[in-house]
């Protein structure tokens, strides 16, 4: 319609003195616009189980642009704001599609490993005196829920150790799923006891999840963390790897517990 427009005028004409006119056929350019936000709407429905929390939100605002480039002509003639919106609206969503396929965790919508280069090249970049907290959280028994309940109870149990993690922490702190069942947490913090916080409200929300959940097994994790200041990428991996062993310590103090508490009742 746009191409017949410069033979037609059927959605446009600049008259004398370049003024513009509105063509006969303006109204259908403008159907055509909402009837693409509404057919985004309906696949995204239609698809939502098969996309990660991260793309569904960015796919579901693209059609906003458009529907509001056809408001503004609408409202304001001699406005040309759809085509130019609904091009904004591509570049934007290519954008962040691009970004969530590289940098997000397609199970549970968190960072993954490659965001911590960018991670520690923004603490590099911060010029103010920061107190970093980290933390390293692994999934106890994991592969026992694997082979009781299957691997697709796994991935469950993945992704509510993702959601616990959420609901315990703030929006600005760094959550990524480091590895299989491997979860780290960067926050900024004021000072340890900040730290000690944080890992309290994610006990808290582990314990509750169990008691509310209808999951047939129970939710365990274990943590390492400390504080750390950023002086160069290198001692932020340090930094990282110390706090990993730690959790590993902490790891296998559990499960020495367990098994001194199973000796226990059996005798």
């Amino acid at each position: 319609m746009v191409l017949a427009n410069f033979y037609t005028g059927i959605l446009f004409q600049l008259e004398e003195g370049n003024v513009y006119v509105r063509g006969p056929r303006f109204v259908i350019q403008v159907m055509l616009n909402v009837l693409l936000a509404g057919q985004a709407y309906l696949t995204l429905l239609l698809n939502r189980k098969k996309l990660n929390p991260v793309m569904l939100w960015s796919l579901m605002l693209f059609p906003l642009l458009p529907v509001a480039g056809v408001v503004i002509q609408t409202l304001y003639y001699g406005a040309t704001a759809t085509l130019s919106f609904k091009t904004i609206a591509l570049l934007l969503i290519y954008i962040n599609v691009q970004r969530a396929m590289i940098f997000i965790d397609p199970l549970t919508g968190l960072e993954n490993r490659r965001s911590i280069d960018l991670l520690v090249k923004a603490m590099g970049e911060n010029r103010r005196e920061v107190l970093y907290a980290g933390m390293m959280l692994d999934i106890d028994n994991l592969k026992v829920i694997n082979d009781l309940y299957g691997h697709s109870a796994g991935d469950l149990a993945i992704k509510r150790t993702a959601e616990v993690l959420r609901g315990s922490l703030r929006k600005t702190d760094f959550i990524a799923r480091y590895a299989g069942d491997e979860f780290l947490v960067v926050m900024e913090v004021e000072d340890r006891t900040a730290l000690l916080r944080a890992v309290e409200r994610i006990q808290a929300a582990l314990e509750n999840h169990n008691m509310t959940s209808d999951d047939p097994w129970r939710l365990e994790i274990s943590m390492g963390y400390d504080t750390f200041v950023y002086q160069t990428p290198e001692e932020v991996e340090q930094a990282l790897r110390e706090i990993d062993l730690k959790m590993y310590e902490e790891k296998n103090r559990r499960k020495i517990e367990k098994k001194t508490n199973l000796n226990v009742v059996s005798v």
